[in-house]
């Protein structure tokens, strides 16, 4: 008859606060609720921590190109200077720098819109019924 007695009196206590819940399930569930709040907030922390941290990377990566930009700048001078201490006029010498600079800008471009080519899923839209016509596995354009 005690446990009885006991357990008359867990339910009334449960009873008093409204809930009618037994408290050991309430101490568990607020405890599931603080480690569920503490993870959240953790994460939140890191979340801030992380993009702080990627903003310093992309204004140190935006630096360096800068730099980099400048060494181009600086060696394309030196070869228009060089250019003009072998006799050549200085304008002349000038759009020769440029020309080139032009050239390879040229180059890269070529080089970009060849390996664009790639990112199109060519190979997966063709497994899926939904290539292009004259583009099959074994003849027609590649994407080479």
């Amino acid at each position: 008859m005690p446990e009885h007695a006991a357990h008359g009196e867990a339910q009334a206590a449960a009873s008093e606060d409204g809930t009618g819940a037994d408290p050991d399930v309430k101490g568990v569930l607020a405890a599931f609720g603080a480690v569920i709040r503490d993870g959240l907030t953790l994460a939140a922390l890191e979340a801030r921590r992380a993009g702080v941290g990627l903003a310093v990377m992309v204004a140190l990566g935006v630096a360096a190109g800068l730099l980099l930009v400048t060494v181009w700048l600086l060696l394309a001078a030196a070869g228009a200077l060089e250019l003009g201490r072998a006799g050549m006029p200085a304008p002349l010498a000038l759009l020769v720098v440029a020309a080139l600079n032009l050239a390879g800008a040229g180059l890269l471009a070529f080089v970009i819109m060849r390996l664009s080519r790639r990112l199109l899923f060519s190979a997966t839209r063709r497994q899926l019924g939904g290539g292009e016509r004259g583009d099959s596995a074994h003849g027609g354009k590649t994407d080479r």
